[in-house]
């Protein structure tokens, strides 16, 4: 009975082993496109576009617009399970004659990722984030600052390359965007 046991908890272990991803930890830095902060920037856009259409020809409106920037850290638990955290910047601005507004989000959001194919060179997954954004508006003189609920899901992400160098895209909606892509290195 006891050589049983020892070969039951030996043939454990070694399926226990081999079941362990190669690396643990991954950072990945990326942009993305139409986050949710910046719906407003589009809101201001068009009624920048629609009031360019009134406007004179020596007070031009012009936006400026950086996109969602992002930096995140994942631990992996195991094959399937990532936990870690996203942080997120993005600005805009409405420029019209002297009058400049501007408005800046930063993001922190804990995550969790769940792997569904996960190789040395390919793997494809989803994302979930929630946490806050501090938002600062600047309209003329007028400041104002403020905390919201912000948040990420992934719908689809994949990624490719090297084993520890791959580059990503990801199809979701969110503080990252509808579309967000970048580079990623694992260890």
């Amino acid at each position: 009975m006891k050589r049983i046991l020892l070969i039951l908890a030996f043939l454990t272990f070694a399926v226990a082993a081999t079941a362990q991803p190669r690396y643990k930890n991954e950072v990945a830095v990326g942009a993305g496109m139409i986050a949710t902060s910046d719906l407003q920037s589009i809101s201001y856009r068009l009624m920048a576009s629609v009031s360019d259409l009134f406007a004179d020809e020596d007070n031009p409106v012009e936006t400026l617009n950086s996109g969602s920037n992002s930096a995140e850290y994942f631990h992996y638990l195991g094959d399937l399970v990532a936990i870690g955290g996203v942080i997120s910047y993005h600005n805009f601005s409405v420029i019209q004659g002297g009058s400049k507004d501007t408005f800046t989000s930063y993001s922190l959001m804990p995550a969790v990722k769940l792997s569904w194919y996960n190789r040395d060179h390919f793997s494809t997954y989803s994302k979930l984030a929630l946490g806050a954004s501090y938002v600062r508006k600047l309209m003329g003189e007028e400041v104002t600052n403020g905390v919201s609920f912000n948040g990420q899901i992934t719908f689809l992400g994949m990624d490719a390359g090297w084993k520890r160098f791959r580059f990503f895209g990801e199809v979701g909606f969110g503080q990252q965007g509808l579309a967000f892509a970048g580079v990623r290195y694992r260890w």
